[in-house]
């Protein structure tokens, strides 16, 4: 039986402070060097029906919030050209040009893990370094694609790479969303069309009786990994659970609560009487961060 199972999103890089958000990403050269290379060699009859063009004017805006996979899935549902006059020059372009989008963000970031300098003081550290030093059944599932222990210098620990990893160079990167029509020439795009290794985490967080979220939002594009999860605790469970969610500031705290809303779970329902749910949010302002610390400390010695 497993005793914990941390689940990690990008916020927990973040912490670590890896520069690893899509809006660092179009800002650096790998980016800028693709849409200057590619981009401006395209006729305008073209630019128009470009992934990456669509992703470039997306991303002008440096005021607004920008995410890679939620830009592809508006490019594919806003397609200017109806399914059926979709022919082989566009759908050889789009592959091609999200292959290209693959390669850059897969080299931007091996420069950015290969540049990192560590800062022990980050709740992401001492988080895996109380998992690397406990004596429970530790499972990690992460949805990043950076070895974690490397970048903290800490014993290594088995990972699951949900959706691939820089080691293997077969970064998942995809638009699928429940529920959501795809057309079929951009269904390469959808991230179980590009999955090829097992996983057992629906097993995993079944059996655990502490799940620590860390910088993972619930996303609509990634829930379908908890779906079955948070419908099991909604009713009466066997055994009591820890259940964690670490967020960076209240409003990555509604975030979560409002995509489990969303969902159809019903937040009440983790506030029973065997599901001890807690959030912590590890950037409050210096008057509120003593009731954070606590229940970070509490957390700490619980998987300890």
């Amino acid at each position: 039986m497993a005793d914990v199972v941390l689940i990690l999103g990008n916020g927990f890089d973040v912490d670590l402070g890896l520069k690893s958000k899509y809006t660092d990403f179009i800002n650096e050269e790998e980016w800028k060097k693709l849409c200057k290379g590619l981009i401006s060699k395209f006729p305008d009859k073209f630019k128009q029906v470009s992934l990456l063009y669509h992703m470039q004017k997306a991303g002008e805006d440096p005021s607004l919030w920008f995410d890679v996979e939620n830009e592809i899935h508006k490019f594919v549902t806003n397609y200017p050209v109806r399914e059926e006059k979709i022919n082989e020059t566009f759908k050889n372009l789009h592959k091609s040009e999200f292959r290209l989008l693959r390669e850059a963000l897969y080299y931007y970031l091996q420069r950015i893990t290969r540049d990192f300098v560590l800062d022990e003081s980050k709740w992401s550290y001492r988080l895996l370094k109380s998992l690397t030093e406990s004596n429970n059944i530790i499972d990690v599932f992460t949805f990043n694609y950076t070895d974690s222990c490397a970048l903290c210098k800490l014993p290594h620990i088995d990972f699951t790479y949900i959706h691939g990893s820089l080691e293997e160079n077969d970064i998942v990167l995809g638009c699928e969303r429940i529920g959501r029509y795809i057309p079929q020439p951009f269904r390469f795009l959808l991230k179980s069309n590009m999955i090829n290794r097992p996983n057992n985490i629906i097993e995993k967080l079944h059996e655990a009786n502490e799940v620590i979220f860390f910088g993972h939002s619930l996303n609509e594009f990634d829930y379908p990994y908890f779906k079955e999860f948070f419908e099991y605790i909604c009713y009466p469970i066997d055994h009591e659970l820890h259940l964690t969610f670490i967020t960076k500031d209240e409003k990555s705290e509604l975030d979560i609560r409002n995509n489990l809303f969303e969902q159809g779970i019903d937040v009440r329902n983790l506030f029973k009487s065997n599901i001890q749910a807690t959030f912590i949010c590890s950037e409050l302002e210096k008057s509120l961060m003593t009731s954070e610390q606590v229940k970070f400390d509490n957390l700490l010695r619980r998987i300890k």
